[in-house]
Order: C-alpha cells, then sequence, then structure tokens
C-alpha cells in the first residue's frame, strides 16, 4: 500500500476518532446536565412537599338548613400543607363608626375568632366549627385570612337570601402580598380562584365580575364531601 494512501488513512481514522471524543464529551455533558436538572427538580420537589409549594385552603360556609351553619375548610392542591391558622372575620360587625364605649381593637377581636386548623392532606377538609346565622336580613359578609408554612391568603365570603329564605354562597381567594412597601399597598392582588352558587342572586349581569376583577382559575366543592363529612361529625 502506498505511503500517501496510508497516510490519508490515518488521517481519517484520527478525525473519526476526533469526532467521537467530541460526541461523547458533548453527551457526558449533556447527561450531566440532565442529571444537575433532575437533582435540583427532586430537591424542590421535597422543598414543596414539606412547605405546601403552591396548595392553599379556603373556608365554605355551609348552611345546614338549620339557623346555624357549618364551617369547613378544604384543600385545594398538589401538596399537603401544615401549620395552617385561620381568623375568620364578621365583616359586618366592623361597617360603620365605632360605637361610643367601644375601642377599636375591642371592636376587632369582638368580631373575630381564631382558629387552629393544622395539616390538610391532600384533598382534605376539615369541620372547624359553626356559626348562627342572622335571621331577618337578606345578606351577610364575612372575612377568612390564613396563614401556613407556604404563605397566607385572604377570603372574602358572602351569603345572600333566595326569594324562598335559603342562603346562598359566593366567596373569592385573593393571595396575600405579606410584607410590601407603602407604594405597593395599591397593587392588586393575586386572584387564587372563586365559587359562586349557581342561583347565588345576583343585583346586575355583571356584579359578579366586577367583584372578581378577573377571570381565576375555576374551582368547585363536592357537596358529597361535605354532607359525608356532616353525618361523620354528628356520628
Amino acid at each position: 500500500m502506498k505511503p500517501e494512501v496510508i497516510v490519508a488513512i490515518g488521517g481519517i481514522v484520527a478525525v473519526i476518532g476526533g469526532l467521537i471524543t467530541v460526541y461523547g464529551g458533548y453527551r457526558t455533558s449533556q447527561q450531566q446536565t440532565d442529571d444537575a436538572n433532575k437533582l435540583y427538580e427532586s430537591q424542590n420537589e421535597g422543598f414543596r412537599q414539606v412547605t405546601g409549594g403552591d396548595s392553599f385552603c379556603y373556608l365554605k360556609i355551609q348552611p345546614s338548613g338549620a339557623p346555624d351553619a357549618d364551617l369547613v375548610v378544604l384543600h385545594e392542591g398538589k401538596y399537603p400543607i401544615s401549620d395552617v391558622s385561620l381568623r375568620f372575620v364578621d365583616s359586618d360587625q366592623l361597617a360603620g363608626p365605632t360605637p361610643p364605649g367601644l375601642s377599636f381593637m375591642d371592636r376587632m377581636l369582638k368580631a373575630q375568632i381564631n382558629i387552629p386548623v393544622g395539616t390538610l392532606p391532600v384533598k382534605g377538609f376539615r369541620l372547624v366549627g359553626r356559626i348562627p346565622l342572622p335571621v331577618g336580613i337578606m345578606e351577610k359578609h364575612y372575612v377568612a385570612s390564613f396563614t401556613a408554612r407556604n404563605g397566607s391568603w385572604d377570603e372574602e365570603i358572602t351569603l345572600r337570601r333566595t326569594n324562598s329564605g335559603d342562603w346562598r354562597v359566593a366567596l373569592k381567594i385573593n393571595e396575600s402580598p405579606g410584607q410590601v412597601t407603602f407604594a405597593e399597598l395599591d397593587k392588586p392582588t393575586k386572584l387564587l380562584f372563586h365559587k359562586v352558587d349557581p342561583d347565588f342572586p345576583v343585583k346586575s349581569n355583571r356584579e359578579i365580575q366586577d367583584w372578581l376583577g378577573e377571570e381565576p382559575k375555576p374551582c368547585f366543592i363536592k357537596t358529597d364531601q361535605i354532607r359525608k363529612l356532616r353525618s361523620d361529625a354528628l356520628q
């Protein structure tokens, strides 16, 4: 075989070897990147399992047909949430001027109750109390403020009577901004979701849309879960 042929073949072999080396290095680098990404995501997933990630819970006021209504906290999301506390406020008690002889702080304390909820498993729910429903009025307002290991959020609840006298419920949940600067006080909060009973009496066609302020993620409560919870609680 001629020397120049041998040299050419050697050159080709060297080029192929170099390409294989480069490709092998690329594959090794890519595999290392993939492994690092998987490790990072695994660590984040573990962190979300501990903190609760972007899961949250909300309060459902469930009229039972009696003068009282059940207070049920329901979980929403992919991860369990821990260290949940609820501050339940009767908003109507804070409307208007403070009555004579009653300090603002005493008025606030009288209008609210603090309820420890604890840990909620995924899709879990908990009966946390019962409140009397007012007689002789057509509308009632409450606020439920939640804190948990993964953050805080606020819920506005409106109860309104139908023409037959039954209560219907509308609620919306906003993410609490936490500590903000003075300039951020007017910044709108993130709407997490809402639920409005299908036959909730509205005062105008745009009332609910104006109240919500944006289009949220739909979320629906399974009423059979509520019935089972009430049945278990009464046993």
